[in-house]
């Protein structure tokens, strides 16, 4: 938790903007119904800030959703 912590400390926290919500559901439609609602503004939020990953436990779905992330495992996807 310590380390979970410190990490989240240094990013920006960003909800998501009613200009992405079209984008969002969108996402969810391509994708049903392997995506929630949850993974698509995720996924929609780091294709919109650059530098922006998602920090998953779920290696499966965000390893098809071709976004950067990164898993509990130490592994770092672009």
């Amino acid at each position: 938790m310590r380390a979970l912590r410190k990490l989240v400390a240094r990013m920006d926290i960003v909800a998501v903007a009613n200009a992405l919500i079209q984008p969002v559901f969108n996402e969810v439609e391509h994708w049903a119904p392997r995506m929630d609602f949850a993974d698509a503004c995720a996924v929609v939020l780091a294709r919109n800030y650059e530098r922006a990953f998602v920090l998953t436990t779920d290696f499966r779905d965000f390893s098809a959703y071709r976004v950067p992330f990164a898993s509990p495992e130490g592994a770092f996807h672009v």
